[in-house]
């Protein structure tokens, strides 16, 4: 109860919780300061706008992770770059750490060698998995030739079936520029058409290429996906054995009035 007024206040809130596997109650005190409301806000221009992005956390939205995205960056910059995945559930931020460690790489690339793609699934996606497996080689193929000198790749490769044509575009572009270090990134790889991961001659091709790209010096894929990450690993994950798993949860931020749970975004 207000019985006068004030600029702030300060409360304790007590949380108690049980965890699965445990027959033991959790608790923990966390005290919280509440402050007055700011008088000049114009309530009436901001009705329209949303305040809670579920949008990728990008720039100074981003916060938090910094020690991930210094471990995750460390890896694309050496040499060979070390190919990692991302997983964990939804929302927690799985994307903005790949995208935030991508950027902090591309800063601290010595005479900016460094370049990075982003591909959303979606976007490639198709009922035919063989066309999403062209689309996805003809993308990656088109972002590598665009950062070499024009004409130095005289044809283009064929994606029916395969990204063997990939790796041999890594090769030319060592021959090049042994300089240049490309990542990329693939989001939401977890909602592949199941013929890409479970049994099967073309199941088996494209991680067989996947591994072969992914142990060129200057390539580095970053695999980024949900819930299901870990059922396709179990499927195909022993041909991408040289990638590292980076298992995202949300975490607690700390700061003097206590702890509270957030997320990188």
């Amino acid at each position: 109860m207000v019985v006068s007024p004030s600029e702030r206040f300060n409360a304790l809130a007590i949380i108690e919780w049980g965890e699965i596997g445990s027959p033991n109650r959790q608790e923990d005190v966390f005290e919280f300061n509440v402050i007055t409301q700011r008088s000049d806000i114009d309530w009436q221009s901001l009705e329209y706008q949303s305040p809670y992005s579920t949008g990728i956390a990008e720039g100074v939205q981003f916060y938090g992770r910094m020690e991930k995205v210094h471990k995750l960056a460390a890896g694309l910059l050496r040499q060979p770059m070390e190919p990692f995945y991302i997983t964990g559930q939804k929302r927690v931020g799985k994307t903005s750490l790949a995208l935030a460690s991508a950027r902090y790489a591309l800063s601290k690339s010595a005479a900016n060698t460094f370049r990075f793609q982003y591909i959303l699934w979606g976007e490639i996606a198709h009922a035919d998995p063989i066309i999403s497996l062209r689309l996805l080689g003809e993308s990656i193929e088109e972002f590598i030739i665009s950062h070499l000198p024009a004409g130095s790749v005289p044809t283009k490769g064929n994606y029916d079936g395969s990204l063997a044509a990939l790796v041999r575009l890594a090769k030319v572009a060592g021959k090049i520029d042994p300089s240049l270090r490309f990542a990329i990134i693939i989001d939401e790889f977890d909602e592949i058409h199941p013929d890409l991961f479970m049994q099967g001659n073309l199941a088996e091709t494209f991680f067989a290429n996947m591994r072969a790209l992914s142990r060129s010096e200057n390539v580095c894929i970053v695999l980024v996906g949900g819930e299901n990450i870990p059922f396709i690993m179990d499927r195909q994950g022993q041909k991408l054995n040289n990638f590292s798993r980076e298992n995202l949860s949300y975490f607690f931020a700390t700061n003097r009035m206590g702890r509270f749970p957030a997320r990188c975004t």
